[in-house]
């Protein structure tokens, strides 16, 4: 995770991170303090909709990585909607978006139609041949393929 704080913020001293809109947020003991007193499922972990609970459980007694994000993401929902962003991209720092036919993420979702709210991306999750990694964009060529990408053989016998 350093390396990926240390990559945004050098993005951010170049002249096209000036015109980003990147935020950084370090999730210290501080930042869930406050994620306990503001968050959605912190604030309802006692409701009968045990969604709430067992999320902040997941988080807290077996430190799942997917519900540590969901409760980050949701945070930073809060904050994109308070700031005015018309959309929200979440990526891990081992991921990378390729739209070809756009130059970026931002012109890419400036041609998305207004009536849509939602824009899903499959994608192809990295498989390591090694535990040692120093760059997953240069290292790695072994990709398992989203189900959704997947098409049946139609000459193919059951």
């Amino acid at each position: 995770e350093r390396e990926a704080v240390g990559a945004v913020t050098e993005y951010l001293r170049g002249e096209q991170g000036r015109a980003a809109q990147v935020q950084i947020h370090l999730c210290t003991h501080q930042w869930w303090a406050t994620e306990e007193r503001e968050s959605r499922f912190y604030l309802r972990r006692n409701q009968a909709d045990k969604v709430y609970r067992d999320m902040v459980e997941l988080h807290e007694a077996v430190h799942d990585v997917q519900a540590r994000q969901c409760l980050v993401i949701d945070r930073a929902i809060r904050d994109a909607h308070r700031d005015g962003f018309d959309w929200l991209l979440h990526m891990d720092s081992d991921e990378a978006l390729l739209v070809p036919q756009h130059r970026d993420a931002r012109t890419f979702f400036a041609s998305v139609a207004a009536d849509y709210d939602q824009v899903v991306f499959r994608n192809l999750e990295a498989v390591p041949e090694s535990l040692e990694i120093a760059d997953w964009f240069r290292e790695v060529s072994l990709f398992k393929v989203h189900q959704n990408l997947l098409q049946e053989d139609p000459t193919e016998k059951p």
